[in-house]
Order: structure tokens, then C-alpha cells, then sequence
């Protein structure tokens, strides 16, 4: 499996940028010139240690890093809506994806409603969308914002 479909594609990471998330991860796209053709490209690399670069770069999250970004529960009111996971699923003959969800229990544990969901190609990036709603819908609280 390829790294690039282990983190958050270029279109999330700069959403969760302009976000206000920090830009602490393992891997980032960088902003390249290639002279030769005179074109510019993102392109992702591993870089933990150097935070002066000169290029324009946006932190690719891995699905470990939002997770730990991602509240257990989101409370709305008297409302508590706990995160849940719906693993590697298949739709058919349909590539596998990724779904999150944020769910509401009514009596006995049965799931009463929705608060959101998302279901992607790879898990980072499913983990992304649900971080991104969250943050603009501002449903995490202050003191947990990341």
C-alpha cells in the first residue's frame, strides 16, 4: 500500500490548515518547482525535523494523528453523540471504504440518530472529513479544540 493512501489527501490537509489544526505530523505535501517544465506540484514527504522549510507545505495526517485529534463524544445540549467506527466495508463490487459516524443512544443501547457521517476510500481521509465537520460546525469543545 502507498503512503498517499495512508494520510489525508492535499484537498483535506489544506481545509484542516485554514482550520486552525497544527501543522505537527509526520508527513507533509510540499509545494515543488520542477524548472525543466516550469511547473509547479505537491508532493508528499516524510519530514518530522524541519519546520523552516522555505515551500509551501501542509501537514498530511495520518489516521493514528486524527485520531487522537477526534473527540470520544460531542455534546450538543443534552445530547450526547459518541463517535463510532464502521470499519473496512465493502458496497458490492465497490472499491473498500472507510465510515465514521457520531451516533446518539436512546435506551438499551440501541442507536437513536445520527449527528454525521462520512464514508471515504481510505480511513485518514474519512477521519479527516469527520474532523473537518466538527471544526466547522464548532462542536468540539474550546478547551479540546486542536
Amino acid at each position: 500500500m502507498k503512503i498517499e493512501d495512508q494520510v489525508t489527501l492535499l484537498e483535506s490537509s489544506k481545509r484542516l490548515k485554514k482550520l486552525g489544526v497544527p501543522q505537527n505530523s509526520l508527513f507533509y505535501w510540499v509545494e515543488t518547482y520542477n524548472p525543466e517544465c516550469a511547473q509547479r506540484s505537491w508532493s508528499l514527504f516524510y519530514d518530522k525535523d524541519d519546520d523552516d522549510r522555505v515551500n509551501p507545505h501542509v501537514s498530511a495526517f495520518t489516521c493514528a494523528e486524527l485520531g487522537e485529534m477526534l473527540p470520544k463524544e460531542v455534546i450538543i445540549g443534552n445530547d450526547i453523540y459518541e463517535f463510532y467506527e464502521i470499519c473496512n466495508f465493502k458496497f458490492g463490487t465497490k472499491d473498500t471504504s472507510w465510515g465514521f459516524s457520531y451516533r446518539k443512544t436512546l435506551y438499551f443501547g440501541r442507536w437513536m440518530d445520527w449527528l454525521y457521517s462520512t464514508c471515504e476510500k481510505n480511513e485518514a481521509e474519512a477521519r479527516a472529513k469527520m474532523l473537518i465537520y466538527l471544526l466547522e460546525n464548532n462542536l468540539i469543545p474550546s478547551e479540546r479544540k486542536v
